[in-house]
């Protein structure tokens, strides 16, 4: 399976605010670089929503009303449709752009009653698309229902709220439990690939963002290493994907999507370790119901 990176982009991506509510078909574009907000109306999102997963341009949509599974395409409109799934996400990730025929989704399910994973995984460029069920024993893997996922050298990475992480290798439906160093406490963190590796930016107080942790995995044990840059590219967190982008004039800043209960973007300066808070975005016709999430791809004229 190859790995798609994002690394060689040199345009910021865009924060699209999608509206989650049935019937509502206003939603907007945000660009971090000049502040410029345009609306738009995109009919393919009338019904009601929710954002499960969102990179490459794309997000991965669940319709509340029918339960269909979709890809969408915000800038081009494109729709993808995969088949129907009946069990509930814990989370969920897809390893390349939805066009690819490298395209793999996971759709991770916990039990809340017991320490089970369980991935069911659709190949997306096959002909005949299907989900496939990979279950595993729950004295094998132990892990927190808080987990997060994210797709790193064509392998599923699974990191809960201690610091535990857990691969999953389709290539031949293995899971490893990684030993290792956890965090020092319960952290929420938003977690990133970029150029092989996973980092993690841990939330403080409101969801600020206030420290950049590298995973390092040597001799088959895992530590989470604090970092100081990240080699001069920007970081943009949020809780449905992020990406990290070498964006010129933009180095070593963290954008925030849904930096805390009520602002809905926030951008960090990344120096010497620390992280301190730059500026805020917020707008009143995009609150509540309204999801930030960030769209890596080209940006539609009026934007640029």
């Amino acid at each position: 399976m190859n790995t798609t990176t994002e690394s060689s982009s040199s345009s910021p991506p865009l924060m699209f605010f999608l509206g989650e509510l049935s019937g509502e078909t206003k939603h907007a574009f945000f660009n971090p670089m000049n502040k410029a907000l345009v609306q738009y109306q995109i009919s393919e999102l009338e019904p009601q929503l929710e954002c499960l997963s969102t990179r490459y341009g794309w997000l991965l949509l669940l319709s509340r009303e029918t339960s269909s599974l979709f890809f969408f395409n915000p800038v081009s409109h494109k729709k993808i449709q995969l088949p129907y799934r009946k069990s509930i996400f814990n989370a969920a990730a897809f390893s390349a752009p939805p066009t690819s025929p490298d395209c793999t989704v996971y759709a991770v399910v916990m039990p809340t009653f017991r320490f089970k994973l369980r991935v069911d995984t659709l190949r997306v460029g096959q002909e005949k698309r299907k989900w496939v069920r990979h279950s595993i024993r729950p004295s094998e893997i132990e892990c927190s229902t808080g987990v997060q996922a994210v797709c790193c050298n064509g392998k599923l990475y699974l990191v809960d709220m201690h610091g535990r992480v857990v691969v999953f290798d389709g290539e031949d439906n293995s899971w490893t439990r990684i030993p290792g160093k956890c965090f020092e406490r319960i952290w929420d963190s938003y977690f990133v690939e970029f150029n092989g590796d996973v980092y993690a930016g841990k939330k403080g107080g409101y969801g600020a963002v206030e420290k950049v942790f590298k995973l390092k995995i040597e001799n088959g044990v895992s530590e989470w290493v604090e970092v100081e840059d990240v080699g001069g590219v920007s970081l943009f967190l949020g809780p449905h994907g992020s990406c990290a982008l070498p964006v010129k004039g933009m180095e070593n800043k963290v954008f925030v999507a849904g930096d805390g209960a009520i602002c809905k973007f926030g951008v960090y300066n990344f120096s010497g370790g620390e992280v301190n808070e730059d500026e805020k975005f917020d707008h009143p016709a995009y609150k509540g119901w309204y999801v930030p999430v960030w769209i890596n791809e080209q940006q539609p004229s009026n934007l640029k």
